[in-house]
């Protein structure tokens, strides 16, 4: 083992994906004699710290105002120019935290951080005092990589993921990009390939295949008028739903055969570790749970949000499932017939993210 390194971490408040990540960084560098002397959490209105992240990580975590997506009236697309807008509006705010985080990272003195795709921690990373290793960590960066696959069209939604891509990750000495599969690093643009952050509990699920229900998980709440409108014409079909509706109890049974979950990570991986396929949007984390436990998944990639149009070709490409725009689980049901529960290459790809994230960090020390 190298030298003892301290971290400190910076970690997207939008996206929980984000948080089982560095959940799971936590336990590889802890495993490795390492430590995690802070994390900083960004700020969201529209989501609360997961209890999962507060009660898992081990070390003190600070919150500190950051830009966050602001979504349309039913909280299903992404308004990117009042997104943008709204963040330039609050400049004098971000000023703030960006002394915030310096008093942070002046208290814990960490050697390197990690910053999992939080634009403040890109900006701490040029204008902050405080000077250290920075690692930005996220599957948003394999778009940097000159092979990948985008929709077609789309011309200027590519260019602003670029740019969006490069400005998340001003001043880092290394980007690691999570992906589906292996491919080449590329140096010129300080960009590694990694496994998926796979939290612990994956690996201790009982996976089954003889239930007979689908899991939808809808990362915005407003989704919920698709999946009921869908379920009226299906009611032969059981269905679990999660979302996060504050206003909603923990179970909501719309009727015998729908039910609407709040957000609760180990629930979500028992239902998915048996349900007969995961109907989500085209997020990277639970795409990559669903791969590992063989379960074929439906992807609606949020209207607005490019990436998750790109995570869905890729992730169809990987051989996750099928994608389409609309709430339309009859296509999905005729696909399930064709799916193929042989993802032995991609589960042996999964066991070496320790070694390739202790690689990577300790070679920048």
């Amino acid at each position: 083992m190298s030298d003892k390194i301290t971290f400190a971490f910076i970690v997207q408040g939008e996206g929980r994906g984000h948080m089982t990540q560095a959940l799971s960084l936590q336990k590889i560098i802890l495993d490795a004699g390492h430590s995690l002397s802070c994390v900083i959490v960004g700020k969201s209105s529209r989501r609360d710290l997961p209890g999962f992240f507060s009660e898992k990580c081990v070390a003190p975590i600070y919150r500190c105002e950051s830009p966050n997506f602001v979504t349309d009236g039913k909280d299903k697309s992404i308004r990117l120019t009042a997104s943008v807008l709204n963040t330039l509006r609050h400049i004098g705010v971000y000023r703030k935290s960006l002394s915030e985080m310096d008093a942070v990272f002046l208290e814990h003195k960490p050697d390197i951080i990690i910053n999992f795709y939080d634009v403040m921690g890109a900006l701490h990373a040029v204008f902050g005092k405080y000077k250290a290793k920075y690692v930005c960590i996220a599957h948003q960066y394999l778009l940097m990589h000159p092979s990948f696959t985008y929709p077609k069209g789309r011309i200027m939604e590519r260019i602003a993921i670029t740019l969006f891509n490069r400005i998340a990750s001003m001043g880092t000495n290394l980007r690691i990009a999570l992906s589906f599969y292996d491919t080449s690093p590329v140096p010129s643009k300080k960009l590694v390939i990694a496994p998926p952050l796979l939290r612990g509990e994956v690996f201790e699920q009982k996976v089954q295949h003889n239930k007979h229900f689908f899991l939808v998980y809808m990362v915005n709440a407003g989704y919920s008028e698709d999946v009921i409108k869908w379920h009226e014409k299906n009611k032969d079909i059981f269905l679990h739903c999660f979302w996060d509706r504050r206003d909603m109890p923990e179970e909501y049974h719309f009727d015998d055969t729908l039910t609407f979950h709040q957000l609760n990570d180990q629930k979500f991986l028992h239902f998915m570790s048996t349900c007969t396929g995961l109907i989500t949007t085209a997020g990277f984390e639970s795409i990559c749970e669903a791969m590992y436990f063989q379960k074929p998944v439906f992807m609606m990639p949020v209207e607005g949000q490019f990436e998750q149009a790109c995570n869905a070709i890729d992730a169809t490409k990987a051989g996750a499932g099928i994608s389409a725009s609309t709430f339309d689980i009859d296509k999905f049901m005729e696909y399930l017939p064709q799916f193929k529960r042989n993802n032995e290459k991609y589960k042996t790809w999964v066991t070496k993210t320790p070694e390739f994230m202790l690689k990577y960090l300790e070679e920048l020390i």
